[in-house]
Parts: C-alpha cells; sequence; structure tokens
C-alpha cells in the first residue's frame, strides 16, 4: 500500500497535533492552580464534557452561551474552534483560532490549530503562514523540527 503526498502529510500533521495536545500546557493547568474556578469556567468544563460525552449540541449551545456573556473567552473560542475542525468546519476554526490571536499572538495551540484548519481547506501558503508564526514563537525544539518538516513537504 503506496500512500500520496497529501496522505503522507496528513499523518504527519495529526502526529503533531498530538503532541501539541500533550505538551502545551492547557487552561485546566491553569485553573487547577488556581483555588476558584468561575462560573464560565465551570461552563465550559461541563460544556467539553457534554460534547465528548453523549449530548454533543447541547455542549455546542453551552459554549454559544459562554461566548455571548464573555466573546472573547480564550478557552471557550478554543475549544469552539477544535470542534469545529472535528467537525469539518475548517473555516469556522480558523475564524476562531484567529479571534483567539488577537487576543494573544504568540498562543502556540491557536497558531497551529489554524494552520491545520489552512491545510485541511487546501489553503497551504496560508497555513506556511501560521506555522513560520508558530515556529517564531514555540520553544519546544522538537515540535518545531517537526513542523519545519511538515513545511518542506509543502
Amino acid at each position: 500500500m503506496s500512500f500520496s503526498k497529501a496522505q503522507w502529510f496528513g499523518i504527519g500533521a495529526a502526529g503533531i497535533a498530538l503532541v501539541v495536545l500533550m505538551i502545551l500546557p492547557t487552561q485546566q493547568e491553569a485553573k487547577d492552580a488556581s483555588p476558584q474556578i468561575s462560573e464560565l469556567d465551570a461552563k465550559i468544563d461541563s460544556a467539553v464534557s457534554l460534547v465528548e460525552g453523549d449530548n454533543p449540541m447541547a455542549g455546542i449551545m453551552m459554549l454559544r452561551e459562554v461566548l455571548q456573556e464573555d466573546p472573547k473567552n480564550v478557552e471557550a473560542l478554543m475549544r469552539m474552534g477544535m470542534f469545529s475542525m472535528q467537525s469539518g468546519q475548517f473555516d469556522k476554526a480558523i475564524w476562531r483560532f484567529e479571534s483567539v490571536l488577537e487576543q494573544d499572538a504568540n498562543m502556540e495551540a491557536a497558531l497551529f490549530y489554524a494552520a491545520q484548519s489552512q491545510v485541511e481547506l487546501g489553503e497551504r501558503e496560508e497555513a506556511k503562514k501560521y506555522f513560520e508564526r508558530f515556529l517564531e514563537v514555540s520553544a519546544d525544539e522538537k515540535l518545531k523540527d517537526e513542523v519545519r518538516e511538515l513545511i518542506q513537504k509543502f
């Protein structure tokens, strides 16, 4: 069985996505360090559980409610972006990651997922811009090497 260049790229991107999820700090870790969880944070946690459980639409609606209350909530925007990617809505995902990047231009996860979404849309040049920004801000040399390899496959 042989794979096309695009299939190899997809396999590599999926592998890097897993590494990013494991390595990058999450909002949850920050919340764990804080003794007090806000009402919106608790709502986001509940929403994520619903989406990943047996009632995804109820969870998405809860995340939308959070964003109605706080349109710049980074955690809710990131989650909605990732769920948009999972459902193949890459345009929406990019919009949400861009909303995060307006608040924190150096958020590695938002840069990476925006790049990956652009790849899925076939927008390799746009993806390359996000990946290059990711390379500028990331301190993880191993992950940066893997992203450089992906860029070379364009």
